[in-house]
């Protein structure tokens, strides 16, 4: 019997047997996502306002003393929402080919040269919900293979990442 529930990652295997592994992430970590949207609300709403001003005075009859107030908050409102999402939510794709090595924005990480593979997690600024990261470690280097996600997300991944390596992890 199949699980009817849906994993936290798109996997695709490709002919050559190699497979790459996509999932939705955070540019912001939770601890340090409270901040981050003070930051936005003082940046980006008074732009996103300033920006639709004038598509508000395209609807009203031309003159500025006309400007319908609820719809330019509403267009400001609207347009914050949609700017805000495009920049913090993501996807990331690691791509894997199995016991040769991991290939993440363009670089290759061979599985040779990893001494371990791992989540790091973060305390939530205000939710109950860990934030983490996959890592690897190389050459005393630790890359980050992703951006904030779920932990439990992150561990399966890692899961994914070890089974496919070829390597006995400790």
């Amino acid at each position: 019997m199949e699980s009817s529930f849906k994993k936290g990652y798109d996997k695709t295997v490709n002919a050559d047997g190699s497979f790459e592994l996509s999932f939705k992430s955070e540019r912001v970590s939770a601890k340090s996502a409270s901040g981050f949207a003070l930051l936005m609300i003082i940046i980006l709403f008074p732009t996103s306002c300033a920006v639709t001003l004038p598509v508000a005075h395209m609807f009203s009859s031309g003159d500025w003393a006309q400007v319908s107030k609820p719809l330019w908050a509403s267009l400001a409102l609207i347009l914050y929402i949609v700017v805000l999402y495009y920049i913090t939510k993501s996807k990331t794709k690691i791509s894997v080919k199995p016991n040769i090595g991991i290939i993440i924005g363009g670089k290759n990480l061979p599985f040779k040269e990893i001494s371990q593979i791992g989540t790091i997690s973060y305390p939530g600024a205000s939710s109950k919900k860990n934030a983490a990261f996959v890592y690897a470690d190389t050459h005393g280097t630790q890359v980050k293979l992703s951006k904030y996600i779920p932990l439990e997300l992150a561990e399966a991944i890692v899961n994914e990442l070890k089974a496919a390596s070829g390597v006995n992890w400790k």
